[in-house]
């Protein structure tokens, strides 16, 4: 994934114990893994919910430009997820190529 375009990565929602936060917590996993928080200066958080709970997990993602984007992860695999925020992360990766 291209971390070096986003802001704030925030996971909210996330029942560590439901099948439908697979794809988030797999997302959550990865950004911990790459050190993007330390070598890019991106702000992660997130927010457990209950054991209980059946409120679907959501990911936020605010990207340097200050567009922000908000994906309901119940309903995508962890492919698909990374697909969706690096699709943005390029654009401004190749906006930051031209203006060299």
């Amino acid at each position: 994934m291209i971390f070096g375009f986003i802001n704030k990565l925030s996971i909210t929602n996330l029942n560590p114990f439901s099948k439908a936060s697979r794809s988030a917590r797999l997302l959550l996993t990865l950004a911990n893994k790459e050190n993007a928080r330390s070598t890019y200066g991106m702000f992660l958080t997130s927010n457990l919910a209950p054991k209980t709970s059946t409120v679907n997990p959501t990911v936020e993602v605010l990207y340097k430009d200050g567009k922000k984007l908000t994906i309901d992860s119940s309903k995508v695999n962890v492919d698909r997820l990374t697909d969706m925020i690096d699709s943005y992360s390029r654009t401004l990766k190749f906006k930051d190529m031209i203006q060299k």
